[in-house]
């Protein structure tokens, strides 16, 4: 029964649009990260005057839109998209227009759909935009090729609408590399691919 190896793994970052474009990253490390599904609504419990009885019940409490924690890491090349597609994507100069290898991205905010608590406990709705505009979140897929039934089983992850805060990307030299530290916010949902999303390589 072999098992998936980081060796056999692929990570894209993907762009809003329809027809996705995208970026592989290269030399990615063994070390990435993010939750399998997004939470649920917190419950706060009511008694009857600090005791359990048939009164007793939970209360629901807001929907969760805060984000959660994405983590990754690659070494340092010296041609792309290790180098500057991951500054554009970043959007470190905070241009007008946000393009990534000489295409032109759309923002993958406000663009996937995530359960929303209460009454309507399985009802999709379409997450909200950023209010502010220089903020330009991606999708981040992740899989892992099968090892053992040549490709019927490639598994991996979809995570939406990740954005990646400019300070929270930290760069560090090392004596076999240099290493970029990068950390994401989620906003949208995590859900299970078999295959990347068809798109084009910026």
């Amino acid at each position: 029964m072999p098992t998936y190896t980081h060796a056999d793994g692929q990570l894209r970052l993907l762009d809003g649009s329809a027809t996705p474009f995208f970026v592989e990253m290269t030399f990615l490390n063994a070390d990435i990260s993010f939750p399998l599904g997004r939470p649920r609504p917190t419950e706060t419990p009511r008694m009857n005057r600090g005791r359990i009885d048939s009164l007793s019940h939970h209360v629901a409490g807001p929907d969760r839109l805060e984000p959660m924690a994405l983590a990754f890491s690659f070494f340092l090349s010296d041609t792309d998209p290790a180098y500057q597609k991951w500054r554009d994507i970043l959007g470190l100069d905070n241009p007008a227009t946000w393009t990534v290898g000489g295409k032109t991205w759309v923002t993958a905010k406000g663009k996937t759909q995530i359960l929303k608590g209460g009454p309507g406990a399985r009802t999709l709705e379409t997450t909200p935009g950023f209010a502010d505009p220089l903020k330009r979140a991606v999708h981040v897929e992740v899989r892992l090729v099968d090892p053992d039934s040549g490709g019927a089983s490639h598994i991996g992850y979809r995570v939406a609408e990740c954005y990646f805060q400019p300070d929270q990307q930290s760069y560090r030299e090392g004596d076999d590399g240099v290493t970029i530290s990068c950390s994401g916010e989620i906003y949208g949902d995590v859900t299970e691919i078999t295959a990347f999303t068809a798109g084009t390589e910026s």
